[in-house]
């Protein structure tokens, strides 16, 4: 008879903890499944290509909003750097850790520079010619097309010209530098989407949801605290099914 009673006590202290502990994890469970089933789909959801564009989750993350980029215009097209990347309209045409500073046309392409370097992109979009400091004359403050054929580039020091890129020579000639304009609306609402979905997609919000990782250090032992309830939950839960079962 006292064995009955303890049994009976100790079923009703499962049940009462089962349902504390189903109430306590609740929204944990419910964000770690609704985010598992997503993250399953990554691909057929497109996640990767979904682009957070929310100041408040872009400052979460210490991510500020994309603005419209100044660009460069050179035979019809545009050069424009945002995040990283050198934009030719609104493709990725090159890896830049330096914003460009001007881009000009050639007759064998377009040639865009930054402080420390020079690129030439041939008629395919592609990179055909990349010069570093070493075969520079100097630091590039602007770059303007020669009016002969070639480049015309201004150091801290003088200007130079070359028509192949290779040998450079001071010149007194007069040039119209490169001056940054606005991004035309039709490239830049495409380019800013694009480098908000590098920076921060739905998929990295996703993972960062299930993981924790958006909740700051005490982020992930929340997840873990309710993947130990939910275990803790199945435990109970049989038991008490069992319990049951034999009456």
């Amino acid at each position: 008879m006292a064995q009955r009673r303890t049994n009976t006590k100790f079923r009703r202290w499962v049940l009462i903890w089962h349902r504390r502990l189903g109430l306590t994890s609740l929204v944990l469970v419910v964000i770690l499944a609704l985010t598992g089933l997503a993250l399953n789909h990554t691909d057929a959801l497109k996640l990767d290509e979904r682009p957070i564009s929310s100041r408040a989750l872009l400052g979460w993350y210490g991510l500020k909003p994309v603005e419209r980029p100044e660009s460069y215009a050179a035979a019809g097209r545009y050069v424009s750097y945002a995040g990283g990347s050198v934009y030719l309209d609104d493709q990725i045409i090159a890896e830049s850790p330096e914003p460009i500073i001007g881009a000009v046309p050639l007759a064998s392409g377009i040639v865009f520079a930054t402080p420390s370097s020079l690129t030439l992109i041939d008629s395919d979009d592609l990179v055909a010619k990349r010069l570093d400091a070493s075969q520079l004359p100097g630091a590039i403050r602007a770059i303007a097309p020669l009016q002969s054929g070639g480049l015309v580039i201004r150091t801290p020091d003088a200007v130079y010209s070359s028509k192949s890129l290779d040998h450079w020579q001071p010149v007194q000639e007069q040039a119209t530098w490169s001056q940054a304009i606005p991004l035309p609306a039709q490239y830049s609402e495409t380019l800013m989407q694009g480098f908000r979905a590098q920076s921060l997609p739905l998929s990295r919000v996703l993972l960062d949801l299930h993981s924790g990782r958006i909740f700051g250090f005490w982020g992930p032992l929340l997840m873990d605290a309710a993947a130990i309830f939910l275990v803790l939950l199945s435990f109970s839960g049989f038991y008490n099914w069992y319990t049951t079962r034999k009456k």
